[in-house]
């Protein structure tokens, strides 16, 4: 799973490992397509955003509720991880998954 990211016509491509979330059954990197789909299970969890200081880096930059947002190091790691039924979290993209209230 790598990913190639578009590179100006003068510069050399760069090629970066795919997070492991977005490694698609066919060995494909999601982060290749432009909606961040795999073809078989489509569009990868959260918003990713290429590294502007990098250039070819992507990073996971938010998650949808009921997830956690996981550490942003090392990039291919990253990923949104559903809480589970007893966990509850209040803000995905700051907070880890908490045991609810007894």
């Amino acid at each position: 799973g790598r990913f190639v990211p578009a590179s100006a016509p003068d510069e050399p491509l760069h090629c970066s490992d795919c997070p492991i979330v977005a490694v698609c059954s066919d060995g494909s990197c999601a982060l290749n397509d432009p909606d961040f789909s795999c073809p078989d299970t489509g569009r990868i969890t959260g918003d990713w955003v290429r590294d502007e200081s990098t250039g070819w880096d992507y990073h996971l930059t938010s998650c949808p509720m009921g997830t956690s947002k996981s550490p942003p190091n090392p990039l291919v790691s990253q990923k949104c991880e559903p809480c589970n039924e007893a966990e509850y979290i209040l803000d995905p993209n700051t907070h880890a998954c908490q045991p609810c209230p007894p």
